[in-house]
């Protein structure tokens, strides 16, 4: 035989906005893109510096 008992409907909870994101985090992302960034130029640089030297010694 099923279970008749009919469980108590939950009332509706209302859509919650996300979260703003601190200002701290959002400078925090862009401090660290800014630093790979200049890492990657800074790389980069040292191995063409290294390819002329190869090419033209001296």
């Amino acid at each position: 035989m099923p279970d008749t008992t009919e469980r108590p409907e939950r009332p509706a909870q209302p859509a919650r906005p996300a979260p703003a994101q601190p200002r701290r985090h959002w400078l925090r992302r862009v401090g660290w893109f800014a630093l790979i960034w200049m890492a990657s130029v800074t790389a980069l640089g040292l191995v063409a510096y290294v390819i002329r030297l190869a090419i033209m010694p001296g």
